[in-house]
Formats: structure tokens, sequence, C-alpha cells
């Protein structure tokens, strides 16, 4: 395939199937990233309220023993206990949430997948001459650029807010120690906040941005397009064989059902319907051969060697070769004239109508 060629075609589920299954898929880092930042926040705020009040009567405790004859191995173990079970109080259900919007980020962006090519080894990931291809390709300069531009974003914005802080920290210390660090608390809170809402901004447009990318690599040339068809629906020539081969057996069995019919219907040479009704079997009438020029010909001697009655009856031909597919019962307001065709061929076979 011409690499220059252009893709000009979206891609086509099955391209978009197996690029799924190779791991290609649409996924942003930094939104799983920015996610798990903004609910650890959230959580850690939640969490603290009733947390916080615990902590400073555990660490109060824990420093208004000045004097060593105060400590016994049972009163430290005793009271190291206690701090381990408020940490793990904390920590464990900000674990248990921040691994479930972790999962829930993934999620959201590429379904529930697993892919089988992330354990399978590549080797190729370890060639030295591919990997400097990988670091100077222009997808890896693309995120490049990216992550400098979030740098320099966030950054910026970070140093806006700790230079805020800076000039008033001096103003927060003059009202005490403890009023001070409930003020740089609240800050950080809000900065935190902040930074965290601009990184899922960020991270929301390299998430269409890795969507435009996947769609742009999956696109497909029109080589591309013909050699898919060419394996989801066969070479066109191997089905034009079964086609043809298809046709030629219902050809061959159509033409031993005439000797079956009781009537063949002509116009009177252009035109051969065969008619075969039984009433233990049939509703109605059934066409089982029909044709026009050689093909009613075919049907007329066909019908000749096995003795079946061929009546003319132009009108009655025409409408039946129209309006009926062979296999298929005859119309309802077709029942008339075909039942007088009928009386008549067994009134000259001797049968009673």
């Amino acid at each position: 395939m011409n690499s220059g060629e252009e893709k000009r075609f979206p891609a086509t589920p099955r391209r978009r199937q197996e690029a799924r299954r190779r791991g290609e898929v649409a996924r942003s880092a930094d939104l799983s990233a920015a996610l798990s930042l903004l609910a650890g926040l959230l959580f850690l705020k939640a969490l603290g309220g009733p947390f916080v009040p615990r902590y400073v009567e555990w660490a109060r405790s824990f420093w208004s023993r000045p004097g060593s004859s105060e400590w016994t191995a049972e009163g430290v173990r005793d009271l190291l206990s206690q701090g381990l079970w408020m940490g793990l109080q904390l920590l464990l259900p900000l674990g248990i949430g921040l691994l479930a919007v972790a999962l829930l980020g993934g999620v959201a962006q590429v379904g529930l997948h697993l892919s089988e090519s992330g354990l399978t080894p590549q080797f190729s990931r370890i060639d030295p001459l591919k990997g400097i291809q990988r670091m100077f390709s222009t997808r890896s300069l693309v995120e490049l650029g990216k992550g400098l531009l979030k740098m320099i974003f966030l950054g910026g914005l970070a140093y806006s807010f700790l230079r805020r802080l800076s000039d008033l920290l001096p103003l927060w210390l003059q009202a005490g120690p403890v009023a001070a660090a409930g003020q740089v608390a609240q800050e950080t809170y809000g900065l935190v906040l902040r930074l965290g809402g601009a990184y899922l901004l960020v991270a929301a447009l390299d998430y269409a941005y890795q969507r435009y990318s996947l769609e742009q690599r999956l696109r497909m040339t029109t080589r591309e397009m013909k050699d898919e068809m060419r394996q989801t629906e066969g070479d066109p020539q191997v089905r034009m064989r079964i086609r043809r081969r298809q046709r030629e057996m219902a050809m061959r069995r159509m033409l031993l059902d005439v000797k079956t019919a009781d009537v063949v219907v002509v116009n009177p040479t252009h035109v051969a319907v065969a008619l075969r009704y039984r009433e233990a079997q049939d509703p109605a009438p059934r066409v089982v051969a029909k044709g026009k020029g050689a093909l009613a010909l075919r049907l007329r001697q066909i019908a000749f060697r096995h003795g079946v009655v061929i009546m003319e009856d132009p009108p009655l031909a025409r409408t039946l070769y129209r309006s009926v597919q062979v296999g298929r019962t005859i119309p309802v307001e077709l029942y008339k004239a075909v039942a007088e065709v009928l009386a008549f061929v067994w009134k000259v076979k001797g049968r009673v109508a």
C-alpha cells in the first residue's frame, strides 16, 4: 500500500473493534488524575470534619506527658494504636473512594475494556532504534508540547495564588498562629480546588484531542476499504461464482419440479408457468416453475415429455408470471381463473373436479 495515499474514509466498525482489541482507545491519563485530585480533596474535606477534633485530642494527650516517668510500654502501645486506628479510619475510606473514582474515570473514557496486547510481550518496545523513532515522532512532539503548555498554565495559576498567599500571611500572623494556620488551610484548600478545576478543564480538552487523534489514525484509504470488504464479504469473483452456482441449482430444482405440475399455462410460446395443487399439502395452487423465451420453450418440452397438460391462456400466463414468485401460492384474486383451469385439466385426465 502506498503510504502517501490519502485516508479519505472514516474507520469502519470492524477496524474500530480491531483497534480496541489492540488497546488503541481514546484515553487521557490527565482526566483520571484530575478527577482523582478533585475527588480526593472533596473526600478529605468531608471526612476531615469529624476527624480533626479527634486528632487534636489525641495529639494533646500524646504531647501532654513531658516526663519520661509518665510513659509506660502499655501506654505508648495504646496511644499509638489509637493514632493508627484514627489514621486508618481516615485513609481507608479515602483510598477506596479514590480507587472507585479512578476506575469510573477509566470506564467513562473507554468502557469496560481489557486488552490482551498489554499482557503480550512486545520486544519492539526495547528496540533502541524504534525507541528513538518514537521519541522524535510527531505524536511524541505533540505530547511534549501539551505537557509544556499544561505546566505553564497550571504553574502560572499556582504562582499567582501563592504570591497572594505570601502577601496576606504577615497580616494573618498578627492575629496569632492558630488563626494564621486556619487561614492558610482555607486558602490552600481554595488553591487546590481551583487548580483541580483548571486541571480538569485541561484534561477534558486533552481527552477531546485524544479522540480526534484516534479518529485520524484509524481513517482508511481506498485500498484499505477494498481489502476490508474483501475480507469481510469475500472476494467479488468468489461471490459471483457462488451466486451463479446458486442460480444453477435453483434452475435445476425448478426444471425437476415441472414434471410434478398439474398444468403448464402458456402464452402461447413466450411465457410458461407451471402450477401444482395438492389439497392435503397446499392451501392454494402453487407456482413451481416459470420462464420466458427459451426457458418457456424448455418448460413446455419437459411438460410434454412427462405428460403434463399444456394449456394456452395468455392473460392468465402473463398475470401469473408477473405477480407470483416460484414456490409461492397464487393470490386470492386468481383463485377463480386458476380453479377453472385445474377443473378443465382434471376433467381431461378423467378426475372428478
